[in-house]
């Protein structure tokens, strides 16, 4: 045998092997994409409030930080919102009570 007939041999042989590679490559790439999407998808996603929050299950407080806390009266679990939140929230509630005070009967 010729070093040439052997040079070519090789280089297919290398060009079979680099395209199974290439593909085998593109399908492990496809699938950890594929399976960590649906966790990222879920894990960063809004999770949807599963229960309404009333005065009776549920109480109001504003800490000395002026955040908001809506407290669970079952559990004693709570929420925490920045203040900006709570001072909106509260001017809103203020200002639907002075005006149903000052109404005309």
């Amino acid at each position: 045998m010729k070093t040439s007939d052997l040079i070519l041999k090789l280089n297919k042989i290398i060009g079979k092997i680099g395209i199974l590679a290439s593909v085998v490559i593109t399908l492990a790439t496809g699938f950890v994409v594929g399976f960590y999407y649906e966790k990222l998808q879920t894990s960063m996603g809004p999770t949807p409030q599963n229960e309404l929050k009333t005065l009776e299950n549920t109480s109001v407080a504003i800490n000395e930080r002026a955040e908001l806390l809506l407290i669970d009266r079952k559990s004693g679990d709570f929420i925490i919102y920045e203040g900006k939140v709570g001072q909106t929230i509260f001017d809103l509630y203020a200002a639907k009570t002075y005006y149903k005070s000052v109404e005309k009967p």
